[in-house]
């Protein structure tokens, strides 16, 4: 067990507070068992028990506390924000969407304080059966809240469906079922509207956010075994616009033994990560393992009517936020999403500027990357002028090398510049900063962007754990974590996985259902592509798994087209067709 900080538990109990009693569920199909709270703050059971256990039936757990905030100002000025990270004060969300003021009621929460936990073989299953005499959907197929009430002040269209008879109402016994995502999810919504913020006292946003945990049962993919995912919508369901709005996500790591862990940040793969600080772990033993929080799609930038590219003229990656952003250079425009913008580690500690956040104002410098009096995050030590930072201004801390280019830096170079085989850029992690290992959390935030009345954003998360059974090093497991990470971030840009079928969710009939054939699969020196080219302009890419194209083409008015492999070392690849607004992906083997 690990309580929550002890300053702010006297308060709690002095002060009378009860823990809030929420629903929840876990998502437990893979080898990770996740326990997902309807008020949306995971993976704990709001009373000091972690309940983020992988694997599954080891009795371990890897992370303690998740929350997410958002935060900006209005046409005055006026700081916008709801978060939160324990809720001992109180909170920021509640579940349900936002309302009228006076629905806000005991009743009003028997309909939404819920999760709704489904698997897609019960949906596969209803789709063929709704019909037959005698079927009973399962309760959450049932109950999915696909439709709110206006009457009440709440969106007519809530929970994702596919709406069989285009009637905009989800009638599931009409044939109408829920789209999720994964072999496996749960659903809530909350919102930061219903009462005072007292967890942050920040000033309420009128956010209404639909959440998505899900995970895959993919079995012969490691990655895929190891990795809880979270997918967020969130709206603006005010009349306000806000500028200067970040997003962030705060996790609270305790891997094994919450008391012998360092932390650290890929700038390159939008993560930050935590191993253990000694080759032993107080809980899990020898060959520790590492957890990452990886963004694989952040908030959308906002429009200027350009496809910002990821190259320049000559081919070089630019030193922008393509590093680490999504679907940069990809010939659509105003589709870039941010990746990891700035990272920060605090202290759990009563007093001091590198201390935890306490009030609104804390969190959103801190999504900016600063401290709480206002000095902003600096190179070296412990990121602050009087905890031994040595160098200028930085955006991430402990980022080792992989901050090859100097992005957070301004594209100064920062003390302690490496270059040698092993990359080159400047190192600064925990361990050359001196710390003993302890217990961990950190922030990683998206942004700045404009967030419009009425307006839809989205966050996608995943949270990767890895252990290196050949290696007893520590850093073994942060070599192999940030290998899975490259395969998910393709896998999640490519929308495609092993496995088979789409990352993102269920195909619903009204998608294009042209059939894309490869073969012979594996291939050696030719792969045969069979596929009924509608536009007549269709082209393809071939995909390694690091998300870097190794081939592309124009795929000619025949049968089938043949596509040398000439040049290509085995491995596994992803053939993509862009075929107008019609986009297809296939797997296959380089042997």
């Amino acid at each position: 067990m690990k309580s929550i900080p002890a300053f702010f538990f006297v308060f709690f109990l002095a002060m009378g507070v009860t823990a809030q009693t929420i629903s929840y569920d876990v998502l437990d199909i893979n080898r990770v068992k996740a326990r997902i709270n309807s008020n949306g703050s995971h993976f704990w059971d709001q009373q000091g028990i972690a309940k983020y256990e992988v694997p599954k039936g080891s009795g371990i757990n890897a992370i303690f506390a998740f929350n997410t905030w958002c935060g900006g100002r209005d046409v005055d000025g006026q700081l916008h924000l709801a978060g939160g990270r324990y809720n001992t004060a109180g909170q920021d969300y509640w579940p349900g969407p936002v309302s009228d003021t006076n629905s806000y009621t005991a009743g009003f929460d028997t309909l939404w304080d819920k999760v709704w936990k489904i698997n897609k073989t019960e949906i596969d299953y209803h789709k063929n059966h709704y019909w037959v005499a005698g079927y009973t959907a399962p309760p959450a197929i049932l109950s999915w809240p696909g439709n709110g009430n206006p009457a009440l002040g709440q969106a007519a269209r809530l929970a994702p469906f596919y709406d069989l008879d285009a009637d905009d109402m989800y009638e599931p016994m009409d044939g109408d079922y829920p789209m999720i995502r994964g072999d496996q999810s749960v659903f809530f919504i909350m919102n930061d509207n219903r009462s005072l913020h007292s967890e942050t006292g920040g000033k309420a946003m009128r956010l209404e956010i639909h959440g998505m945990a899900y995970a895959f049962d993919c079995p012969e993919d490691s990655t895929l075994q190891y990795t809880t995912f979270l997918h967020y919508d969130i709206y603006n369901r005010s009349a306000a616009v806000y500028h200067d709005t970040y997003l962030a996500a705060f996790l609270d790591t305790d891997l094994g033994s919450a008391w012998d862990d360092y932390i650290g940040c890929d700038v390159g793969r939008g993560s930050f990560f935590t191993y253990n600080g000694d080759n032993i772990d107080g809980n899990y033993g020898a060959f520790p393992p590492a957890l990452a929080t990886t963004v694989l799609g952040g908030p959308y930038l906002d429009p200027d009517n350009l496809d910002n590219p990821k190259f320049d003229n000559q081919g070089n990656p630019l030193c922008d936020l393509s590093i680490n952003g999504l679907d940069f250079g990809d010939g659509i425009v105003d589709n870039e999403r941010y990746g990891m913008s700035k990272f920060v580690y605090t202290t759990n500690c009563a007093s001091g500027p590198t201390c935890d956040p306490a009030v609104a104002a804390d969190y959103y410098k801190i999504m900016h990357g600063m401290w709480k009096d206002s000095v902003v995050m600096q190179y070296g030590g412990n990121g602050h002028p009087n905890a031994g930072a040595t160098g200028g201004n930085c955006s991430f801390m402990f980022p080792d090398l992989s901050d090859n280019c100097n992005w957070g830096t301004n594209g100064i170079q920062p003390p302690g510049y490496l270059t040698g085989a092993g990359g080159s850029g400047a190192s600064w992690t925990e361990a050359n900063a001196a710390n003993p290992p302890n217990d961990r959390r950190g922030t990683l935030s998206m942004g700045p962007f404009t967030f419009l009345a009425g307006d839809h954003q989205e966050m996608d998360l995943a949270f990767v754990w890895a252990r290196q059974y050949t290696d007893s090093s520590a850093l073994a497991a942060v070599d192999l974590l940030k290998t899975r990470i490259d395969k998910l971030r393709t896998y999640f840009r490519m929308d495609s996985i092993p496995c088979g079928g789409s990352f993102s969710g269920i195909v619903s009939p009204s998608q294009d259902l042209s059939t894309l054939e490869v073969f012979p699969n594996p291939a050696s020196t030719v792969l045969n592509l069979k596929y009924n080219n509608r536009s007549g302009a269709a082209t393809y890419q071939l995909i390694n798994v690091l998300g870097e194209r190794v081939g592309q083409g124009k795929l000619r008015n025949m049968e089938i087209n043949q596509i040398p492999l000439s040049g290509i070392i085995p491995g596994m690849y992803f053939l993509v067709v862009y075929d107008g607004n019609v986009v297809k992906t296939k797997r296959f083997l380089r042997k």
